[in-house]
């Protein structure tokens, strides 16, 4: 599947050119991309994971996800901070937040070398993968991926749950993506749904700070 292929290709030199840019501009949004081209990448190792057997989707994913994490990390701070400035929380702690998410920061960027090199490995290992994915696979893996959001969700989402309730929905925006190409009208119905959720954990995490401190 042509389509697929360039999708896949895309994502990663998507995701070293931001990797590149945030270096040299440590900007929330360059960050939020990076996060977004990652979880875009797993999406397809999951969907290559259903079609071959031999492909193991977090074994390969495993160098990316520190990736994943340490920006991660960097994210949780920016967005507790955020919040600590709405609420008005002491400013003795909001300087912790910023002390930690500037040390964050610099180590992230002084990784940038060994995630490039980790980036260029994992595409190097499975990009002949991705020429074996065809319209009907990804067709029938994003039928999965909806029945499984309806298996959450009904009769009501469990709020254990809701971190996975979103995982799935991002799976169904990207292979949504990937079939019927950007322009489609599948996100806009999830986004109300992920802000939410995304509202949700950043509280539980500036919760989990407040009773730290």
């Amino acid at each position: 599947m042509k389509r697929f292929r360039k999708y896949y290709s895309n994502r990663y030199n998507a995701l070293l050119y931001n990797l590149e840019l945030f270096y040299t501009y440590p900007e929330q949004e360059v960050l939020h991309k990076i996060r977004v081209e990652l979880k875009k990448i797993n999406t397809m190792f999951h969907l290559i994971h259903y079609c071959s057997v031999k492909f193991k989707s977090r074994k390969e994913f495993s160098d990316l996800k520190n990736i994943f994490r340490e920006a991660g990390k960097i994210r949780e701070m920016q967005q507790t901070y955020k919040l600590m400035l709405k609420y008005k929380i002491k400013r003795s702690l909001q300087k912790k937040i910023q002390d930690d998410e500037y040390d964050l920061t610099m180590n992230f960027r002084m990784k940038a070398g060994q995630f490039k090199k980790n980036i260029n490995d994992v595409y190097e290992r499975t990009k002949n993968y991705s020429s074996k994915i065809n319209s009907g696979n990804l067709s029938e893996f994003l039928m999965i991926r909806q029945l499984r959001l309806q298996d959450l969700i009904s009769p009501e989402p469990d709020p254990d749950n809701l971190h996975n309730v979103r995982k799935v929905i991002k799976d169904i925006v990207y292979l949504s993506e990937i079939k019927y190409g950007k322009n489609n009208n599948i996100e806009p119905v999830f986004d109300e749904i992920q802000n939410l959720i995304g509202k949700w954990h950043d509280k539980q995490v500036m919760m989990k700070v407040l009773d730290e401190d």
